[in-house]
């Protein structure tokens, strides 16, 4: 039992109050610090308000994850508040140094928020001078993030993708990009919109990690070239960057076959299913439920078809 800890509401639009089914942020330091909840200081507890199948983000964070790129673990929680049931929610890990040092030898380096204003093409880079620092040490050094700004400000040439090599962790970032559009995480790095940075000072390197993921669907709503980040868009323009793009997708999309995703989507939906139908505070109707689970499901399984027709 810990005591003292603060608890915020949050979200944009999936905002509720109290009065209906809000989503919470708890942190367990804020009255004490270096406490703990299974290796957690933070709670993020999300209502699920944009899907009906409770499905999404754990989908979408897995494949991520699957695919080598930094990325948050999810659960599921029955959350009481005064002993009142407010029913199901996802437990998503907060990015923060924690989640950091389960992906890196040292959570030293400084962890950066993306947001649209940062990687917009038509403001020519990241606009570095903007970017927020979500982690960190008292000095930071984005010393990185300025060279990659700066080299995918110019003419992709072979030249300058193994200069930009350097700085970004290519494998990985092929990979994060290759599960956004996979994922149709449409509100990411894709738009570009929620996404993180690390730098790993240790290896010299930036890594780009997802956030904001509850409206991933895995549709076919996407082509493989609809992101508009500046830095896919740099790799797109450059040949070889550009197929090696194409192999991670398929290589993604063979993952998703050989680790039989449409098997544990079903799986872990009839793990819920009880939770979600007994949820006294729930803002979807069965029906809903039903159909954004078979829309979701089914969108899971056709998804390495789709991809390799785009890519090959």
């Amino acid at each position: 039992v810990f005591e003292n800890i603060g608890i915020r509401l949050k979200g944009s639009g999936t905002f509720q109050n109290m009065n209906a089914k809000p989503s919470f942020r708890v942190d367990i330091n804020q009255g004490e610090t270096g406490r703990y909840l299974r290796g957690l200081k933070n709670l993020n507890l999300h209502n699920s308000g944009w899907d009906a199948s409770y499905m999404r983000e754990y989908m979408a964070y897995k494949l991520f994850r699957d695919a080598g790129s930094p990325a948050s673990r999810v659960a599921y929680a029955r959350v009481y508040v005064n002993d009142v049931d407010f029913g199901l929610y996802l437990n998503v890990e907060t990015p923060d140094n924690k989640l950091i040092k389960q992906w890196y030898d040292s959570n030293e380096g400084e962890l950066y928020e993306g947001q649209t204003w940062n990687d917009d093409p038509g403001q020519g880079g990241f606009n570095v001078a903007n970017i927020e620092m979500d982690d960190g040490p008292d000095q930071p050094d984005p010393f990185h993030l300025w060279e990659i700004d700066r080299i995918v400000s110019g003419v992709p040439s072979d030249a300058a993708v193994a200069q930009l090599s350097e700085h970004l962790d290519f494998n990985r970032f092929l990979a994060f990009v290759a599960a956004e559009c996979i994922t149709d995480q449409w509100d990411g790095y894709e738009s570009p919109h929620n996404w993180r940075m690390y730098i790993d000072h240790d290896r010299g390197k930036v890594d780009f990690m997802p956030a904001g993921i509850d409206v991933a669907t895995y549709a076919n709503d996407n082509t493989i070239d609809d992101s508009q980040g500046n830095v896919f868009q740099f790799c797109w323009d450059n040949q070889g960057c550009r197929q090696a793009y194409k192999t991670k997708l398929v290589e993604l999309a063979d993952l998703m076959d050989a680790e039989d995703y449409p098997g544990h989507f079903q799986d872990v939906f009839a793990f819920i299913q009880a939770d979600i139908t007994s949820d006294p505070r729930m803002s979807h109707t069965a029906n809903q439920v039903q159909t954004e689970m078979q829309t979701v499901g089914s969108n899971v399984a056709a998804r390495p078809g789709q991809i390799r027709s785009q890519a090959n």
